[in-house]
């Protein structure tokens, strides 16, 4: 309706130029508020801290697990499982034990989960291949 009113006056009257910028500020007045009033996306509330930045690796040792013993038993998991329960095991188990995540590079601490890892590892394959065995 605006813009059919800016058309009719700049017919019928000699100032064409003005009402032209006229046309394009509101226009542009009309795009800016668009654009201020549209739905926003809710912002992360994910927050890093100083000490966070600092000390990136954490010192936490974690929990010894047994590293003999039968596939199922270092992987926590029964005798007969599945492929998926062996990777959800096998994924729970290096999140908590992977090297990068327990301590600096060559540091004694990550010395030992290199070979909890392994051993994590190697159970993993082992279960593994017994399950596409009996398939």
């Amino acid at each position: 309706m605006l813009f059919a009113l800016f058309q009719k006056m700049k017919n019928e009257s000699g100032l064409g130029s003005f009402f032209y910028h006229l046309e394009i500020f509101f226009l542009s007045l009309i795009f800016l508020c668009a654009w201020f009033l549209r739905p926003k996306r809710p912002q992360s509330q994910f927050k890093v801290r100083e000490a966070d930045l600092i000390q990136a690796i954490p010192t936490a040792r974690p929990q010894k697990i047994s590293l003999v013993g039968k596939p199922h038993e270092i992987l926590g998991i029964p005798l007969h499982s599945t492929v998926e329960e062996i990777q959800q095991a096998y994924r729970d188990l290096m999140k908590q034990y992977h090297p990068d995540c327990v301590g600096a590079q060559g540091s004694r601490e990550w010395k030992e989960a290199q070979v909890i890892a392994d051993a994590i590892i190697q159970a993993k394959v082992a279960m593994i291949s017994q399950v596409r065995k009996k398939e």
